[in-house]
């Protein structure tokens, strides 16, 4: 059977001879410590980040006394993104216990 250009799966049914490439990738114990070292970084960027949401949720809820209008929402969003940080966090130390 000789493909023809009007066929649809005309380059599914030509013959291509196996290619061999060598792999540049990095054997899987260093991929394992890179992926340990990223995992860090993420996990102190997020603890700064919840760091920094929590005091902004105190002061919200300090100064909710006086403003009452967009505070809850705002309070909720803020528990939200809160809530969604610790389980970034949760997931990191999960996968990689020694982050």
């Amino acid at each position: 059977m000789t493909a023809e250009p009007s066929d649809p799966f005309w380059w599914r049914t030509a013959a291509v001879p196996e290619q061999r490439t060598l792999s540049l990738a990095p054997p899987r114990a260093q991929q394992h410590l890179a992926d340990v070292r990223q995992a860090r970084v993420f996990i102190e960027v997020l603890q700064a980040e919840l760091a920094d949401l929590t005091s902004i949720l105190a002061v919200t809820e300090r100064s909710s006394r006086s403003v009452r209008s967009s505070t809850g929402r705002h309070r909720s969003g803020l528990s939200a993104r809160i809530d969604e940080v610790t389980r970034l966090l949760d997931a990191l130390t999960e996968r990689f216990p020694t982050a």
